[in-house]
């Protein structure tokens, strides 16, 4: 009786995934994307839109081959990304999900298809130039991001949460924040449309690596995911990808060759 309701417990606490053989016989799979972070994903009148609104599409679509199937994109935020695939709820969450160590315990990630490092948003006047100008300041951060994780390490720092970029931009504006620190490509949109803040702190700690996400243990449609990845990089997918999103949206004030991977690719 014990050990009945011990398992009983245990399928209740953990959903299995949908297998890759479930995925291609349903003709469905889920992704989760960001909702409100362009131009990496963003919802619209229109639909989803961005970089990896066209990875999802051009990945699926390596899954499917010539059977044919639909995507479903859910939007996501940092705090529900991974829980979802626990719960099987999304199979594949692609939403500038940073690789590491400790997200490796709980979900799988794919080969990386881009890099970034974190970036810190302020305002012209406040004369900051380098994170130490930041010590006992109060900084905008995001729960569950590595930019949260870089910011608690060090220490010294008044952390103040926000619920989102456009929050802690907005915070920023309105005096409550004095920086806000995320990944560089996130921060480096709001310049672009407001003269009056800047990112002199574009590259701060280490290169982050993206990858897709999945359930842990979904071994064979993570097999599928890397071998689809390594099949657009060398159809030339991310050069296209990028050029039709991030140069437009960004008019020239980043380069690809600092986020782009398909140096990497070429060795498969």
């Amino acid at each position: 009786m014990k050990k009945s309701f011990f398992l009983i417990l245990l399928s209740a606490i953990f959903v299995f995934a949908n297998s890759l053989s479930e995925i291609k016989q349903s003709k469905v799979i889920r992704v989760g994307v960001y909702e409100n972070e362009p131009p990496f994903s963003k919802s619209s009148e229109k639909g989803f839109e961005g970089f990896e609104v066209e990875l999802a599409n051009a990945l699926a679509g390596k899954i499917f081959g010539n059977s044919g199937g639909r995507i479903e994109l859910i939007p996501v935020t940092n705090e529900v990304r991974f829980p979802m695939l626990q719960n099987n709820q999304a199979d594949m969450i692609i939403a500038a999900a940073s690789i590491t160590e400790e997200r490796k315990g709980s979900v799988d990630f794919s080969m990386p298809y881009f890099t970034v490092n974190l970036g810190i948003l302020t305002k012209k006047d406040s004369n900051i130039h380098k994170i130490g100008d930041l010590m006992g300041k109060k900084i905008g951060i995001i729960r569950k991001t590595t930019g949260e994780a870089y910011i608690k390490k060090d220490g010294g720092y008044n952390v103040s949460y926000c619920n989102d970029s456009v929050d802690c931009y907005r915070r920023l504006k309105s005096g409550e924040i004095d920086g806000y620190c995320n990944n560089n490509l996130f921060v480096m949109v709001y310049p672009i449309v407001d003269p009056a803040v800047e990112v002199n702190i574009k590259n701060l700690g280490d290169n982050v690596f993206l990858g897709v996400a999945v359930q842990k243990g979904n071994a064979e449609l993570l097999e599928a995911i890397n071998k689809g990845l390594i099949a657009l990089s060398k159809e030339g997918f991310f050069k296209k990808a990028y050029e039709d999103t991030f140069e437009s949206f960004y008019k020239g004030t980043v380069d690809k060759k600092y986020f782009l991977l398909d140096d990497l690719y070429s060795f498969f």
